[in-house]
């Protein structure tokens, strides 16, 4: 059995790709060392402590809680934001 140029393109495609989706923040792979589905990385950068769940908290009050913040790109320390 011979595969094509075109299908040999499609699993080299398919592989990358495979590969850059689970490299993505917030996939298996970003660490979460409290297990608040917020990674690490942004928790640090945002002055978050990694020793309690962070999800549910909302340091400036603006209705929009840790994990939000993350998943909307905003400073959970800025209300304008």
């Amino acid at each position: 059995m011979r595969i094509s140029r075109r299908e040999r393109f499609g699993i080299f495609t398919a592989a990358v790709l495979a590969l850059f989706v689970i490299s993505l923040p917030g996939t298996a792979s970003a660490k979460d060392s409290n297990k608040d589905r917020i990674p690490d990385r942004w928790e640090r950068a945002n002055k978050l402590t990694l020793k309690k769940d962070q999800r549910k908290l909302d340091q400036d009050r603006d209705g929009l809680r840790n994990r939000g913040e993350w998943l909307a790109d905003t400073n959970p320390r800025d209300k304008d934001s």
